[in-house]
């Protein structure tokens, strides 16, 4: 019984040392993890929220946003705190966030472009146009910046400033992103905003350079089709009759349907091209 009684006593030692150990490890890594500095908690913000197999932006959220209650002046984490905001469905705070005044903004390029893009995503196309332009004047060649600032202006109705930047982002593409197809698959879509009908080079062009595009090959369809509509029997675009669109079209949503055969999405796309090959004659 004396036996037992000492192996019982040396177990419950045992565990009680375990215990404390476990404690003391557990009050440790909460200290460690309470006393993480702002940078520290915004490198983790933004690898859980860049991960490529799954991104958190809820786990993103909660950490950038310590590291905005300990440095709310710092441009990259209110950046990375309002985006995480904006990912989470929370666009007004996000916008709250990066419209405080911080005069490291106004020389940030990510800083303006991301605000710019915040208003423009959000409906207020009209702000989004200052900072957007800022951005785009910190930063000339960034393509980004260029199509996201086209965009606002479209939007906000400034059509002689949208036809500048038009003609400034086809001689960049040209020079730097000449084989960009997407990008330039973008101009083709500002110039049917700005030039209506007479965008037809453009769609032409980037129609050829990637004949395997399902999104390229359906704007050229609606395009051509827009054509067809939209002028008139003796008249004619891009050299071509109305009759001639007429038949391009069906060839460019006959070409869609196959590339896209079997695919997940597009639904509603497929359903228009169908519709439309039965309908046009």
């Amino acid at each position: 019984m004396k036996d037992h009684f000492k192996k019982d006593r040396c177990t419950g030692i045992v565990l009680a040392c375990m215990l404390v150990c476990a404690s003391v490890l557990f009050s440790a890594c909460r200290e460690k993890e309470e006393n993480k500095t702002a940078q520290e908690l915004l490198d983790e913000a933004y690898a859980v929220a860049s991960d490529d197999k799954k991104s958190d932006w809820i786990q993103a959220l909660a950490l950038s946003e310590r590291a905005y209650k300990q440095n709310s002046s710092d441009t990259a984490i209110r950046i990375m705190y309002a985006l995480a905001l904006e990912r989470n469905g929370r666009t007004d705070e996000a916008i709250a966030v990066m419209e405080k005044e911080n005069p490291a903004d106004l020389e940030s390029f990510i800083a303006q472009y991301t605000l710019g893009r915040m208003y423009y995503l959000n409906g207020d196309y009209a702000k989004a146009v200052p900072p957007l332009e800022k951005a785009h004047a910190l930063d000339p060649a960034d393509g980004d910046a260029m199509l996201m600032l086209e965009q606002a202006y479209i939007s906000a109705g400034y059509g002689k400033e949208a036809m500048r930047l038009c003609q400034q982002l086809q001689n960049t593409f040209r020079k730097k992103y000449a084989k960009s197809v997407f990008l330039y698959n973008d101009v083709a879509l500002i110039n049917y905003a700005l030039l209506g009908k007479d965008a037809y080079p453009y769609f032409n062009w980037i129609a050829r350079q990637a004949p395997n595009s399902p999104e390229v090959q359906w704007n050229m369809a609606v395009y051509l089709d827009y054509v067809h509509e939209n002028t008139a029997p003796s008249g004619k675009i891009g050299g071509m009759t109305q009759r001639q669109a007429r038949q391009q079209a069906k060839r460019y949503y006959s070409r869609y349907l196959q590339l896209t055969e079997g695919t997940q999405g597009g639904e509603s796309e497929r359903n228009h091209a169908q519709s439309r090959l039965s309908s046009i004659h």
